[in-house]
């Protein structure tokens, strides 16, 4: 994993979303234990952080299924593990059958994990003595509360300490189970929720008086509700025009609670404003509902005076295209395969994005590809003649595939998951080649007839290109992408798929690991 585990992580990265962490644990949690497994070791060390800051668990050692008995494992099973984590019924244990690890010695050692991460110091950490800690663990004392204010800030609140304390209780059978858990965690997103409903009762002078701590308890639980709309107090547009311009859209520099950088994107001034306000609530009822490390977060919506504007996170590295540009040496294919992953989450949804390209495709400051931009997205269910004009061509006409670019009719326009694939093959083209697909033909006019014809982008063989993994197995990807017929086009899951078995090299994001849920609601 490219951070290392939990408990070196949050040491590296103290302001990182630690309650998030916590939730993504609890949640592997109860899918092992809907399996009926029980992991048996549950500790910051077992649990192992993702490129992308996803939480995974891990080290399966000690695990079983529940309708194992302890007889089935050696000695070693017995006594092993780490006490600082253990249940006491663990540590009182002097048979096989007393050590029997269960669903709630589980939740003991979750407890103490969320301990770790929020209150950032081990299990009693002013013991060094470990044989110490049995006689505190069998008699009930619990690990100290860290009461200062970082502790607050990342999440170490009555709520969060209950659920610890009721974790830690000494009858297994009146610990919580991890849905319960996961339920408690989630309370904060009800309180923003209230919070906001409080604020937007009061009037405009007094409602700057809530964003601190609306502010926090965004940053404990990286989640806001999208709606109502945001008030003027909530979100503000720095910049005295637009950072960029991409086909109708503008997007603008903003600043979120007073504190988080954010991306305001708004059609341009000169379409008028109701056909504007009808697109842009059309991308955000495909957008707001999405909930992937891949695909860019949306924050919320909000209306000033002349325009709406959608609200995501700021993205410091930019887009794709001119990302690995500045960034040649940076593992091409990984981000590659993170722009899979976020296609096949869509795809599973029925969503077709329909625009993707390098300049849609963002990346995070942890280097993660998240691909963003539905203004041309849709679900399968609707129906093309809902959607604009713009959809004839939208903005670039090198990713499209050929049953688009001959197209009459909107009957005949419709994008599918098919185009995305091929899109996906132009996308991969981009940033293994490091060039845009025809890039030696300026004219978009001239490329309809190349591309109807089946003329595809020629192969770049240069050393550069064969690093960044431009190899057989790439190129072949790339080709079935392309080909004439939709239906002979790999899907987003086999895509996904093939580019782990060409590049074993590359880390598997959410493939080798039971934990991959994100704290985005």
């Amino acid at each position: 994993m490219g951070n290392g585990h939990a408990w070196e992580y949050i040491q590296k990265n103290p302001k990182k979303n630690h309650v998030g962490l916590v939730l993504q644990i609890a949640e592997g949690i109860k899918y092992l234990h809907d399996l009926g497994v029980v992991h048996g070791d549950l500790r910051g060390d077992n649990v192992l952080i993702s490129r992308e800051g996803v939480a995974r668990i891990g080290d399966f050692g000690l695990s079983q299924k529940l309708a194992e008995t302890p007889g089935d494992y050696s000695s070693t099973f017995y006594k092993a593990g780490n006490i600082r984590f253990m249940a006491p019924e663990l540590l009182k244990a002097e048979t096989f059958e007393e050590a029997l690890r269960t669903a709630q010695t589980d939740m003991f050692a979750f407890g103490r994990v969320a301990y770790q991460l929020l209150a950032m110091r081990k299990p009693y950490a002013e013991i060094e003595n470990d044989t110490l800690i049995p006689l505190k663990v069998m008699t009930g004392v619990v690990p100290t509360r860290v009461n200062d204010e970082e502790a607050m800030l990342r999440g170490l609140n009555d709520d969060t300490w209950d659920l610890m304390w009721n974790c830690w209780c000494n009858r297994p059978e009146e610990r919580p189970n991890a849905a319960e858990a996961i339920l408690r965690i989630c309370r904060g997103g009800h309180q923003i929720h209230d919070l906001r409903q409080h604020m937007l009762s009061l009037p405009a002078s007094d409602r700057i008086q809530c964003i601190p701590r609306l502010s926090h308890l965004y940053y404990i639980t990286n989640f806001y509700p999208t709606d109502p709309s945001l008030d003027s107090c909530e979100v503000r547009v720095l910049d005295r025009g637009p950072l960029a311009r991409q086909g109708s859209a503008e997007y603008w520099k903003g600043l979120f609670l007073n504190k988080y950088e954010v991306t305001m994107k708004r059609l341009h001034s000169d379409i008028p404003k109701e056909f504007s306000t009808r697109r842009l609530k059309r991308e955000l009822g495909v957008w707001r509902g999405l909930d992937h490390p891949n695909i860019s977060r949306f924050i919320g919506h909000y209306f000033d005076k002349s325009s709406m504007y959608l609200i995501s996170p700021w993205m410091e590295d930019g887009h794709a295209w001119e990302y690995v540009q500045k960034n040649p040496n940076k593992n091409h294919v990984e981000l590659l395969l993170q722009v899979a992953q976020g296609l096949e989450y869509l795809h599973t949804l029925e969503i077709v994005h329909g625009d993707l390209r390098g300049h849609n495709i963002f990346i995070s400051h942890e280097g993660v590809a998240c691909i963003g931009n539905f203004g041309l997205s849709r679900k399968l269910a609707e129906n093309p003649d809902d959607s604009s004009s713009s959809w004839l061509m939208g903005e670039s006409l090198r990713y499209m595939a050929p049953e688009l670019l001959s197209t009459v009719t909107f009957d005949e326009v419709l994008r599918t998951t098919q185009t995305d694939m091929f899109a996906f093959g132009r996308v991969a083209y981009q940033l293994l080649a490091m060039r845009e697909p025809y890039a030696d033909i300026s004219s978009n006019a001239a490329i309809i007839p190349l591309a109807l014809n089946g003329v595809n982008p020629v192969r770049v063989y240069d050393h550069g290109a064969t690093r960044r993994g431009l190899g057989n197995g790439m190129w072949d990807l790339m080709r079935r992408c392309w080909r004439k017929r939709p239906g002979d086009r790999p899907n987003a899951v086999g895509a996904v798929l093939h580019i782990r078995n060409v590049d074993k090299w590359v880390a598997p994001s959410s493939f080798s690991v039971l934990a991959s849920l994100i704290f985005r609601r």
